[in-house]
């Protein structure tokens, strides 16, 4: 009996052995199986949950970012026209100090030859008209004629009245013979006509203040 029991405890020992390896398959399918169950039904409510943190998280930093950009935008858009505004009053200010010596010479030119054309038109003026001058030509002189054509144009009032008087007569005559017209004294009347129409706008130009538009108002 002793010398069995040794022969006896291996024939267990590998008895055992076959069975345990023969059910850790079934085991480790059914931890597995038990495992996978939970965490397969626990993917959706974990995802869910990721994505409403992820959308929270974009909707809270989303206007940030935005009001950071717009920021930023406006203060490289503000340092740009001051960049720009800046180099055009450089450039401008260089052209125009480039340029106001050859305006100055232009304007020396320009002056010089109306200077020139003035005193040339001027001079051939007085050469056609020297006849009407009077010697000496002075202030004195020249008040002196002013007085004599304002008080002669007073002396000539009454003959220019009875001239007047005079035409009246005539037209009135003619008026009353109208069948003994003819071309002459038609032109004549009619000259007569035009000079009172010209007289009356004259008269309508200066009570205006010398316009022709309209009356100050």
């Amino acid at each position: 009996m002793t010398s069995k029991i040794p022969q006896l405890q291996l024939k267990v020992t590998q008895a055992m052995r076959k069975s345990m390896t023969s059910n850790i398959p079934h085991q480790h399918s059914k931890v597995t199986q038990a495992t996978s169950e939970p965490m397969t039904s626990k993917i959706p409510q974990h995802q869910s949950k990721m994505t409403q943190t992820m959308s929270e998280f974009m909707t809270s930093e989303i206007p940030q970012q935005q009001s950071k950009m717009a920021e930023a935008m406006s203060e490289v858009k503000k340092s740009e026209i001051h960049q720009q505004q800046s180099k055009v009053t450089h450039t401008t200010s260089k052209s125009m100090t480039s340029k106001i010596p050859e305006l100055q010479s232009k304007a020396t030119q320009a002056s010089a030859e109306v200077a020139n054309h003035i005193n040339s038109h001027f001079k051939l003026l007085m050469e056609r008209n020297k006849h009407h001058v009077q010697e000496p030509p002075t202030i004195e002189k020249c008040q002196s004629l002013a007085k004599q054509l304002f008080y002669t144009r007073l002396a000539s009032i009454p003959h220019r009245y009875d001239s007047f008087w005079k035409e009246l007569d005539s037209a009135k005559n003619i008026m009353n013979n109208m069948n003994e017209l003819n071309m002459e004294k038609i032109g004549t009347a009619a000259l007569f006509g035009l000079e009172c129409y010209l007289w009356y706008c004259g008269g309508e130009i200066v009570g205006r203040g010398f316009t022709f538009t309209g009356y100050y108002v």
